[in-house]
């Protein structure tokens, strides 16, 4: 397929993915569909202005935009079947969360939580309880309950998912185990992994009125680590929505063309959905 080919780049689509679209062919022949349960396939290039370059978007939910994807931290993830899960949600703050520590676990949260929307407000929550509690459970009953229960069985038996004991200290032990991998923060709450034995520390300001030049040398002057985090916070800002401000996205392609990522360069370049 040409498009997962663009979006995919370097990497193989993982095997994970090529099973859920095998499931999903094997619902529909029965009348059933994993959309039902907010777990719409894409194949296509989907992502929102907020969307950063290394996510590979993998499915969506269909409301307000709601989306995950393999994050690959600018192809520095050898696997995507071991890459974290973001949530994507455009329209709340904040807007990118990781979710899960790789997509199998992803999928248990999944089949634990039922409701995957759920999953974009975990951090609002203050424990197991009111996770559960947030449930919607009442749609989880008549006609919509029955089939709803045939499609997560289904997806429990073809990836032999086990449910998540507690499913809000997971996400949360996941995230902490990120932040202690992190050689930068950056305002999506993302980060930068480290690559080298020096911690980067500088950050530009996007806060100060814009000066192309100025943001020229920040990049010529600083570390791979620091680079990401500037193109991690331009997109976090606003700067790189298509048609803003070309001046600011033409320096990010330079520069990301420049450090060989090309394959960033290319999500950025597609169509969107």
């Amino acid at each position: 397929m040409e498009m997962w080919k663009q979006i995919y780049g370097k990497y193989r689509v993982p095997e994970g993915i090529r099973q859920l679209f095998q499931l999903e062919t094997e619902l529909q022949e029965e009348g059933y569909s994993l959309a039902t349960v907010w777990l719409r396939l894409e194949k296509t290039n989907f992502r929102y202005f907020i969307t950063p370059p290394d996510l590979i978007t993998f499915t969506s939910t269909g409301g307000d935009g709601i989306h995950f994807g393999f994050l690959t931290d600018f192809g520095q993830v050898e696997d995507l079947e071991e890459a974290y899960i973001v949530c994507v949600s455009p329209t709340n703050d904040p807007p990118l969360k990781i979710v899960a520590r790789n997509l199998h676990e992803f999928l248990r949260l999944v089949y634990t939580a039922k409701d995957v929307e759920s999953l974009d407000h975990i951090e609002q929550l203050e424990n197991e309880e009111e996770f559960f509690r947030e449930l919607y459970k009442e749609i989880w009953e008549g006609d919509f309950g029955h089939k709803a229960d045939i499609i997560m069985e289904k997806l429990r038996d073809k990836f032999q998912l086990q449910p998540i004991d507690k499913p809000f200290s997971y996400v949360n032990n996941v995230r902490r185990e990120r932040a202690q991998l992190l050689a930068l923060t950056t305002l999506d709450g993302i980060g930068v992994l480290k690559k080298g034995k020096d911690m980067a520390t500088k950050r530009y300001d996007f806060k100060i009125p814009k000066d192309i030049e100025n943001m020229r040398e920040f990049l010529q002057k600083s570390s791979w680590e620091e680079k990401l985090g500037f193109f991690r916070d331009a997109y976090y800002s606003y700067l790189l929505v298509e048609g803003y401000d070309i001046d600011v996205k033409n320096l990010v392609l330079e520069e990301m063309n420049r450090m060989g990522l090309k394959d960033e360069v290319c999500r950025m370049t597609l169509p969107d959905f």
